[in-house]
């Protein structure tokens, strides 16, 4: 059973199989829940509580169209799409270094000391 209520002991509900892309699992309780082989792409998981009935194997991370991929784990299954894509490095490494954020980094007065007026600046 997929729900939003806290994790309970509960009869579970097999949905192996199941087309489950683009559905929201934010603080979704998911216990006793077979999810084998469901296709999880476009998946927002965050902070899921997972039973230790619930079985996630063989989950398919990867929309139709594209050769399958597949994780055991719900919670991770994002994260390794981001970085089988490339996605996750081009969103948090820069580019070129010392340019991140598009600026021209930190600037300094070479020949300024405390008290005094300005100084050339250094880039």
């Amino acid at each position: 059973m997929i729900n939003r209520s806290p994790a309970r002991d509960r009869p579970g509900a097999n949905v192996s199989g199941a087309n489950l892309s683009y559905v929201s699992l934010i603080n979704a309780g998911i216990t006793n829940v077979d999810l084998t082989g469901c296709r999880v792409y476009g998946v927002s998981a965050w902070n899921v509580k997972l039973s230790s009935g619930t079985r996630q194997q063989d989950l398919v991370i990867t929309a139709k169209d594209e050769p399958e991929v597949t994780v055991d784990n719900i919670e991770v299954a994002q994260f390794v799409y981001l970085l089988r894509t490339g996605a996750a490095e081009r969103s948090v490494v820069p580019r070129k270094p010392g340019n991140a954020g598009g600026g021209k980094g930190p600037q300094f007065k070479t020949d300024a000391r405390r008290g005094e007026g300005p100084g050339d600046w250094a880039t």
